[in-house]
């Protein structure tokens, strides 16, 4: 009975000890797994975080772009304007130059139609 005793004391204190390893272990554990959690909130934070500077970099520069574009649109848009105005006035100014040459020719027939006109009578005149 002393060796039942005896032995069921080694075991008792061996398996106490054992005990206290694997709750110090499951402390450890549980620890590093309370680290684990704290860590990955952190990581995602930071993740969101980056995901959220990136979406809001691409949408400045998206929004500047487009802007950029307007801003080039608008000046081509003026440029083809003027373009197109200064062609018009041209084109106008040719043809008020060529009205005036016509009727600068056209007074001029005119006026030499009168003077042969006036030559033919004169010489019915000096035929009769």
């Amino acid at each position: 009975m002393t060796q039942d005793k005896s032995f069921l004391s080694r075991e008792t204190g061996t398996l106490e000890e054992r005990i206290k390893r694997l709750e110090d272990k499951l402390d450890r554990t549980e620890q590093e797994l309370s680290d684990s959690k704290r860590a990955a909130h952190t990581y995602m934070e930071r993740v969101l975080q980056t995901s959220d500077d990136v979406r809001s970099r691409f949408d400045r520069e998206y929004a500047q772009e487009l802007q950029d574009m307007r801003e080039r649109h608008a000046r081509e848009l003026e440029n083809s304007k003027n373009h197109l105005v200064d062609m018009y006035e041209r084109r106008v100014e040719q043809l008020k130059e060529s009205r005036d040459e016509s009727e600068r020719r056209c007074r001029k027939v005119e006026q030499e139609l009168r003077d042969k006109g006036q030559s033919y009578d004169e010489v019915l005149v000096e035929l009769r």
